[in-house]
């Protein structure tokens, strides 16, 4: 699979969706992994360590969002990455439960929880992934525009489906 991970371009965010150790645990597994440049500076990371981990660094995030086949970030895409989104990528972003204010140490901490997600995403695609682990699915809150969490859909006063119905559509 490709991964994608852009940098993020919400305001005073500095944490990155991957560090360079987890690009090596995907690239070891045979995954591909593009990064855009700059992507983990404000967490401390070079290009240069992504790219000794397996990746491939590229200019902008365009590069990352015409290709990759799931993104991860850190942050909700924002409206101008809306658009760059197509149908049939995965997106990968993290709940944030970690401040802003110490970027590194929340980025570790993010990654440490989530690489295993990712690695199933990017080993099984993430319909298989999802049907195979309940944690993971439980994590999906739409698709194909049915919202697939309780949760938000009475938040939203949208109707609700489970995931499991959700995705044999």
């Amino acid at each position: 699979m490709l991964v994608g991970v852009p940098k993020e371009i919400k305001d005073n965010e500095y944490r990155v969706g991957i560090v360079p150790s987890t690009v090596r645990e995907l690239a070891d597994k045979g995954h591909r992994v593009v990064v855009e440049s700059r992507a983990g500076a404000g967490a401390g990371f070079a290009d240069s360590d992504y790219q000794a981990a397996g990746a491939e660094v590229v200019a902008d995030s365009d590069a990352i969002f015409s290709r990759a086949e799931l993104i991860v970030k850190v942050k909700e895409p924002l409206t101008t990455e809306h658009k760059k989104l197509s149908r049939g990528q995965a997106l990968f972003t993290y709940l944030h439960l970690a401040p802003g204010a110490v970027p590194r140490t929340s980025t570790f901490a993010l990654s440490n929880a989530t690489t295993a997600f990712i690695l199933a995403l990017a080993d099984k695609g993430w319909r298989r992934a999802l049907a195979d682990d309940p944690n993971l699915r439980n994590g999906l809150n739409v698709h194909n525009g049915q919202v697939t969490c309780r949760a938000v859909a009475d938040a939203l006063n949208l109707p609700y489906t489970p995931a499991e119905q959700a995705l044999k559509t």
